[in-house]
């Protein structure tokens, strides 16, 4: 087993996990829908339940676990309460923040699986994955809820790279 090149691939994804629920949790407070609210609170607790299984694996194999999330990352959080300071709350504003976050973070878990991971955490971070995908399905529902088609709504959050707006 490759331990370092897989500590290299998990911490990676121990920021984005404590980015997204740092992300969800910023949202969650400048949203005007109280089901808006609530699902991104139970997002954010989930994240962190993610976060805290990764950080778990790299401290079995003997490593030092991310314990923040990157400074890019805290800035688009930090620009995503700004916007809602400025325009006031709105589910929008926090649906396409989280979305970006979610979507960047799936394309995260692509890269890790596309690389090596021996077989066990191979399988805990594909199963993290396929949550993330039906997660972001969800969000996509919100969406609709706020009256905004699901098309529409993909144009609205920008792609990351390598990243396609449709699906």
């Amino acid at each position: 087993m490759r331990i370092r090149q897989t500590i290299a691939t998990l911490n990676p994804l121990i920021e984005s996990a404590l980015a997204s629920e740092a992300m969800c949790r910023t949202c969650a407070s400048v949203a005007s829908g109280a089901g808006v609210r609530e699902s991104l609170n139970e997002r954010a607790e989930e994240w962190s339940r993610i976060g805290e299984e990764l950080q778990a694996l790299v401290l079995m194999l003997g490593g030092s676990p991310a314990r923040r999330e990157t400074a890019a990352t805290r800035n688009a959080r930090q620009w995503s309460a700004i916007k809602a300071r400025i325009f006031g709350a709105d589910d929008t504003i926090a649906l396409q923040s989280v979305q970006h976050a979610e979507l960047d973070t799936l394309h995260r878990y692509g890269r890790a699986l596309g690389g090596y991971l021996p077989e066990r955490i191979r399988r805990t971070v594909a199963l993290h994955a396929n949550r993330l995908a039906e997660r972001t399905d969800a969000i996509d529902h919100l969406w609709e809820r706020c009256g905004v088609p699901f098309a529409e709504a993909r144009k609205r959050v920008k792609p990351t790279a390598g990243e396609k707006t449709t699906r």
